[in-house]
């Protein structure tokens, strides 16, 4: 990010305000810097090894899958795109039983909401928090027909420690 953000006050100026955004764009990290009004667009670097931006490019070139230029209306961005060790778009890798959580997760999310409609992805304070909640709730199931809580604690603690 130091790289993408050197590049933009390179061509922009120290001093202007920017907007550094991150996203998901499939399994690859996606950061953007935004900046207001006009600049000049990177082009690729002169052959001169010495020269700051050169670098820059050499050094965004080398980490990055892709990276490139977008306009808007009254903004120009620079932006790369990541490689990360995601094996899914939708979250991380873990197999049959992290699907069938974050399947159980959304809805479970969904039904707690005041409308009823899950919109965003969970953030992690969130995904914490509702996990939390389902652990509790599932919990007040359980002891409401007869179970004890502890022993499915400790039981599912014992299954989860033993892997798949």
């Amino acid at each position: 990010m130091t790289e993408l953000v050197n590049r933009v006050i390179l061509q922009a100026g120290a001093g202007t305000p920017a907007l550094l955004s991150l996203s998901m764009k499939g399994t690859s990290l996606r950061v953007e810097v935004r900046v207001p009004g006009e600049y000049e667009v990177p082009m690729p670097a002169s052959s001169r090894a010495e020269d700051q931006e050169a670098m820059a490019e050499m050094l965004l070139g080398s980490y990055a899958e892709r990276w490139g230029v977008r306009e808007g209306p009254g903004f120009k961005a620079t932006w790369c795109e990541i490689a990360t060790d995601l094996t899914t778009p939708h979250g991380h890798g873990g197999g049959v039983r992290v699907t069938r959580a974050e399947a159980m997760l959304s809805l479970y999310e969904a039904a707690a909401s005041a409308d009823g409609v899950r919109t965003t992805r969970l953030t992690p304070v969130t995904a914490t928090s509702v996990v939390i909640e389902l652990i509790v709730d599932l919990l007040a199931w359980a002891d409401a027909h007869g179970y004890d809580a502890d022993d499915i604690l400790d039981a599912a603690q014992t299954r989860f420690d033993l892997g798949p």
